[in-house]
């Protein structure tokens, strides 16, 4: 697949140019619109807060073994993907319930779309440019979303000051 590797935007008032690295494959749809660059950057800014917001959401509730990809030029499906589990039909239910809480007060974002239910231990809130991904733990060895994208490129949501807190 051809990658778009980056663009050269408008002139800087120095004269400088700035060279963005989107990682978009050629022909995706935000390269092909009418949108300027600016608002290009600031689209993919708001997707990766949206992304560690619900990261630090599922967090919030204690999901376990909290994953988040960057998919832009790996997926046309999304551009970020977090992952997390819990291990009971309640704690799922929590954590579903919590990280579209917690996500629609922190940044007024709700799910375009939630499939699936606790009981049936794997659950997708899709945001758009951002789907979570609920799982229980059986479920995700057993399907191993990490090895499918293991092309992506893993995100840094937990400052190290958070990490060592909780330990």
């Amino acid at each position: 697949m051809l990658h778009h590797s980056s663009r050269e935007s408008r002139s800087e008032p120095c004269g400088a140019k700035t060279r963005v690295d989107f990682g978009w494959p050629i022909g995706h749809k935000a390269i092909n619109s009418q949108f300027p660059l600016r608002e290009l950057l600031i689209m993919a800014t708001e997707a990766l807060e949206l992304a560690k917001a619900c990261a630090k959401a599922a967090d919030e509730i204690q999901a376990e073994n909290i994953r988040l990809w960057d998919l832009r030029g790996v997926s046309n499906l999304t551009d970020f993907m977090i992952v997390c589990s819990g291990s009971s039909m309640p704690h799922l239910r929590a954590i579903m319930r919590d990280v579209s809480a917690f996500v629609e007060e922190w940044t007024g974002e709700n799910p375009i779309n939630a499939e699936g239910k606790a009981d049936s231990r794997w659950v997708v809130l899709d945001y758009i440019n951002v789907m979570v991904h609920i799982m229980h733990d059986e479920l995700r060895d057993y399907y191993g979303l990490e090895k499918l994208w293991g092309d992506a490129k893993e995100v840094v949501w937990k400052s190290e000051t958070c990490s060592s807190k909780k330990a």
